[in-house]
């Protein structure tokens, strides 16, 4: 958790900001798992029998889609076989991905409780929940051990924390070595200050 003060510009009066949870309710909708779902269906898809395919609408919640998460993979080098962790993995469209594509074990970690539950959900109803796992928590504080993952992945994530020497070296903990850390993000480019959640 990641706490800032900053001026609110009403009278000067300097509040306590916790970015964490401004991420959390920026991303929190409460019906999402519903409206996907509906989505889905209004395309004449089966929400009950659902393929990878089926999401691909909403499934890549990044800039590049699907194409973004395929160039990511194989510079990183996913394969068969890898053990990978999706790091800020929303509904885990790319966590199923790359199970489904590479034939990989992918968990993903995601901070906003109603993402995970539809990462679990969607997973489900994939048929991929034998090789996709997903846990509530902070990019800042992994609940994994040291050297468990050949690739960890990021996605559109670390423009949301603030701390990026704390996520870094938290990722470097949990990479295997000669593993690979893949990010893709956005940048800031110059000195200010950033507004969190972005973009």
């Amino acid at each position: 958790m990641k706490l800032f003060s900053v001026k609110n510009g009403l009278g000067g009066r300097e509040i306590i900001v916790d970015t964490e949870a401004n991420v959390v309710r920026h991303y929190s909708r409460g019906d999402l798992q519903e409206r996907l779902l509906e989505a889905v269906q209004a395309e004449g898809r089966d929400p009950d029998h659902l393929h990878q395919e089926d999401l691909a609408g909403a499934d890549e919640f990044h800039i590049g889609g699907i194409k973004a998460t395929e160039d990511l993979a194989s510079s990183a080098g996913i394969h068969s076989g890898s053990r990978v962790l999706d790091v800020g993995s929303g509904i885990g469209g790319t966590a199923r991905h790359f199970a489904h594509r590479f034939g990989v074990t992918v968990h993903g970690v995601d901070l906003t409780p109603e993402f995970v539950q539809v990462a679990r959900s969607l997973t489900e109803l994939t048929g991929l929940s034998g090789q996709v796992t997903f846990s509530q928590g902070s990019a800042l504080a992994l609940p994994f051990g040291d050297d468990e993952f050949d690739v960890p992945t990021m996605l559109h994530v670390g423009m949301n924390i603030d701390d990026k020497a704390a996520l870094f070296a938290e990722v470097f903990r949990v990479l295997k070595p000669g593993g690979v850390f893949a990010v893709y993000d956005v940048m800031r480019m110059s000195d200010d200050e950033p507004t969190f959640p972005l973009p």
